[in-house]
């Protein structure tokens, strides 16, 4: 008997059948010691007193595990944090120019490859725009960046074409100008100081390029780039500590450590920088009242200025306030070496021409002690004595001697030359008349 197959059609349920989804009220969440001390109790459990008791009541066991699970979490992090202590203690020293406490985590290796680093990038992205070595601007920059690094002893510039591939001494400096119209300059790791046009445009004289030149200098001879890499390193472990402390996994961390200690070091930093460079510029005989005026200037120009609490570098204002407070005192400790060179040869050669008294035997005073007449001597018999400022003959009337035969000489008068003005009865009987 063959069975006939009828095929099922999918039933049609009207919408108005479909039940809607119900909102459930809000059950409040259990407390802590609800979730960490909820258990298990077997009905009729009347093993060990447990009957009548509340289940979700903690007890003495529930607390010590409890206490064990805390002290290993936030032992953990106790122990994490005297460790990190211990080596950041370890890595502080003080800056020799300025004896500013530091710290500074960076191996010789990692400052080898960032300054592998940022020379590619520069080329990567400048390389194109970087001025030739025969370039006017260029040799302006290099001539002054000579002079100020080789009258500090750092070292001497060097004019190297942009594909060269030779190494780099210690003592070597290498300047690259950039066809920008930026008003910047910076240091890179490894002595390269990159300077844009548009900075050119901007100062007026060789003195205030002296001094953004001096400022770059500062930066690498304090080792500032370093010492900003092993702050960054040392925020990232922070930010990562206190959002495992607090249980977040936000940037609220980051920013507020950004804000608290990245800038603010960043701007004392800068002002280092400008302290160091300008005893530079003033050992260099470059005038540091140079940059005063330029920031004076780029303070007036720049309007756009973002608030300092969130600036990496201070405002033009007090830059300029802060050099000119420090210009009086980096003259007296930085003179010019060239002046100060002049003023020691002036010295020897004085002390060279004049004539010896003898082995050990000290010279003869200029001014011997007891009354001696101050007549003026004659050169020879014949010759004139010399007119005294009233036009009477100097050698009649000696106004200082006591008890001589000079008619004109009173007794009793002192011979001391402050006590008694030779021309007084000539000026009307005043003392100290015109000489």
């Amino acid at each position: 008997m063959a069975l006939r197959l009828r095929s099922v059609r999918p039933s049609r349920i009207s919408p108005g059948f479909i039940s809607k989804p119900r909102i459930l009220p809000l059950r409040p969440s259990p407390t802590w010691l609800q979730r960490s001390y909820a258990r298990y109790s077997r009905f009729g459990d009347d093993e060990g007193g447990n009957r009548g008791r509340n289940p979700n009541e903690p007890d003495e066991n529930d607390f010590n595990k409890r206490g064990v699970e805390l002290f290993r979490q936030y032992g953990a992090a106790a122990a994490l944090a005297g460790v990190g202590t211990l080596w950041y203690v370890s890595h502080l020293e003080q800056v020799p120019e300025t004896q500013r406490w530091r710290y500074m985590d960076v191996s010789k290796k990692m400052r080898e490859v960032l300054e592998e680093q940022s020379y590619a990038q520069l080329m990567s992205e400048w390389g194109q725009s970087i001025l030739p070595i025969n370039h006017r601007a260029t040799q302006l920059v290099q001539t002054v960046a000579e002079k100020l690094i080789t009258q500090n002893g750092l070292g001497h510039v060097v004019t190297r074409s942009i594909n060269s591939n030779a190494d780099q001494k210690p003592d070597e400096w290498l300047v690259y100008v950039v066809d920008q119209d930026i008003k910047n300059a910076f240091v890179m790791p490894g002595r390269k100081i990159v300077v844009f046009s548009g900075m050119l445009r901007q100062v007026q004289n060789v003195d205030q390029l002296a001094g953004i030149l001096g400022h770059e200098v500062a930066h690498q001879l304090v080792g500032h780039v370093l010492e900003r890499l092993s702050l960054t390193r040392m925020l990232v472990f922070l930010d990562f500590a206190i959002q495992f402390l607090l249980g977040t996994n936000t940037n609220l961390s980051g920013i507020v450590l950004q804000a608290l200690i990245a800038l603010p070091h960043s701007r004392t930093q800068e002002l280092e920088a400008d302290l160091i460079g300008l005893r530079l510029m003033s050992k260099a005989c470059f005038d540091p009242n140079a940059v005063v005026s330029f920031w004076q200037s780029f303070d007036k120009e720049d309007k756009l200025q973002p608030p300092q609490f969130i600036s990496t570098h201070p405002g033009h204002k007090q830059r300029a306030k802060a050099i000119e407070g420090w210009i009086p005192a980096v003259r007296s400790e930085y003179p010019c070496v060239e002046m100060v060179d002049f003023a020691q040869a002036y010295q020897q050669q004085t002390v060279r021409d004049q004539p010896s008294t003898g082995f050990l035997e000290p010279a003869q005073p200029a001014r011997t002690s007891g009354h001696r007449s101050r007549t003026p001597q004659r050169t020879s018999p014949t010759a004139s004595p010399p007119a005294s400022p009233d036009g009477s003959n100097w050698g009649a009337h000696d106004p200082w001697a006591t008890g001589s035969s000079d008619p004109n000489s009173r007794p009793g008068d002192a011979s001391d030359w402050g006590a008694r003005d030779p021309w007084a009865e000539r000026n009307g009987g005043k003392k100290n008349g015109s000489w």
